[in-house]
């Protein structure tokens, strides 16, 4: 029975690893993706850093991680924020019961009519 050393082991394990990542996966089905909705959020002070607060404050950590918002893209007072469909209400609700100065103008489901 061979022994193998620390350093072996790790040099095994990378070369395993280094395979998994060159293997391609398979592409979801559409059916099985989730779906998102785009809000359009405009007031002063709109960034990550209060759009996180705001939702948080009012639906906490589970249903921010149910809502999975991102931002797509940020300007000065204006952010465009992908959120998923099935916590679109939720979302809603925690812009409104907020005291900070950020609105809801638009909700869209595809970035191109958002922009109209």
């Amino acid at each position: 029975m061979l022994l193998i050393s620390g350093y072996e082991k790790e040099a095994k394990a990378f070369k395993s690893l280094t395979l998994l990542i060159k293997l391609k996966m398979k592409s979801l089905k559409p059916s099985h993706r989730e779906k998102k909705r785009y809000l359009l959020i405009k007031g002063k002070n709109a960034d990550k850093e209060n759009i996180d607060d705001v939702i948080l404050e009012f639906i906490g950590v589970l249903g921010y991680a149910e809502a999975s918002p991102g931002i797509i893209n940020q300007e000065k007072n204006q952010v465009v924020l992908a959120v998923n469909t099935k916590s679109l209400n939720k979302i809603r609700a925690s812009f409104m019961m907020s005291n900070k100065d950020l609105n809801i103008v638009r909700v869209s489901g595809t970035l191109k009519s958002l922009g109209k």
